[in-house]
This record gives structure tokens, C-alpha cells and sequence, in this order.
């Protein structure tokens, strides 16, 4: 099938998050930096500042939504609970 515009839009915000986090965090951040006893800054900015939880995760989840004409549902919703486990293994 095709993607259609609400796919592309679906896409697009799920990445805008998900690249979001890698331009503010940085390689050291996104890959747990803190964990290995690196100093990183305290983010405030956009994704941060929006509302929600886990930015890169919802990103990434959006992103497979939009994906859904491309992909199997079956695959969508076992990648999709991955990333909420971790959100949940995560969570402080």
C-alpha cells in the first residue's frame, strides 16, 4: 500500500521528536552517558518542554504508526510494546 498524508505527517512529528532528543542529548546522552558517570546538561528545551513523556520513545512509536501500510500490524505492535516496556523500565 501507499502512505497517505496522514501517514507522512505521522512520520514526520515521530522523527522531528526522535532527532530532537539526538541534537539536545548528543550521542553520550542518548546512549545512557549519564549511567557511565559523564556530566550532561539538564534539557528544558523542545522535545522537553512540550508535555510528554519520553520524547524519543512517543517518536519513534509515531513513526512506526505512520510506517503501518508498510509494515506487518504484527510487527507494529510488538516494536511498539518494546519501547513502552523500556519507557516503563525507565520511568523515575
Amino acid at each position: 500500500e501507499n502512505l497517505n498524508v496522514g501517514n507522512i505527517m505521522l512520520i514526520g512529528i515521530g522523527q522531528t521528536l526522535n532527532l530532537s532528543v539526538y541534537y539536545k542529548l548528543g550521542i553520550r546522552g542518548v546512549y545512557y552517558g549519564n549511567k557511565f558517570g559523564l556530566e550532561l546538561p539538564y534539557i528544558t528545551t523542545f522535545p522537553y518542554n512540550i508535555r510528554i513523556n519520553n520524547p524519543q520513545y512517543i517518536g519513534c512509536i509515531l513513526t512506526l504508526c505512520g510506517l503501518y501500510p508498510l509494515i506487518s500490524f504484527e510487527y507494529l505492535i510488538y516494536s511498539s510494546s518494546l519501547y513502552y516496556f523500556t519507557m516503563y523500565v525507565e520511568r523515575e
